[in-house]
């Protein structure tokens, strides 16, 4: 079973590797286009986490330098936008009624975070790539705010 001391310093070491930047439970890096915001809360239901993850288009508020995830603009639990590894990683994250021993808990998230997330977040990084993606259908596990909506459908006349 993961200990719940554990689970904040893994986040903030793998995501530390990515750039961001923690503020409490929440996590951000800041880039021109882009604010990725990593949110981890604590359930009021049980000894379990919940793993957001969003992104904060400066094109509509460049005056936020840590927006909260639930101003985020495509946002997202981690079980559905990464549906390949987000439930495993949900199920790292439930310490109440553990699916893993710790060692498999850890390694699940940190293989998540230094792999497929950092690989979401490299290939999300400036409004072009994230219009593209929103475009393919990429990003349609994401709940986007309607103007987002509009400014990302705008682009794809000219992509």
């Amino acid at each position: 079973m993961l200990e719940k001391s554990k689970v904040v310093p893994i986040f903030k070491t793998q995501l530390k590797r990515l750039n961001f930047t923690k503020t409490r439970t929440t996590w951000h890096r800041t880039l021109d286009d882009v604010i990725h915001v990593v949110m981890l809360k604590k359930s009021g239901y049980g000894e379990y986490y919940d793993m957001n993850t969003s992104l904060f288009l400066r094109a509509l508020d460049n005056d936020k330098q840590f927006p909260a995830e639930n101003h985020c603009h495509l946002r997202a639990r981690v079980e559905k936008a990464f549906p390949d590894e987000g439930d495993r990683v949900m199920r790292a994250l439930v310490l109440d009624y553990p699916r893993f021993r710790e060692e498999e808990s850890i390694e699940i998230l940190e293989s998540f975070l230094s792999g497929t997330y950092a690989r979401f977040v490299d290939a999300h990084q400036d409004l072009a790539a994230i219009r593209r993606a929103y475009n393919n259908q990429e990003l349609d596990r994401f709940m986007t705010v309607a103007i987002a909506r509009s400014l990302l459908e705008k682009g794809c006349e000219s992509a």
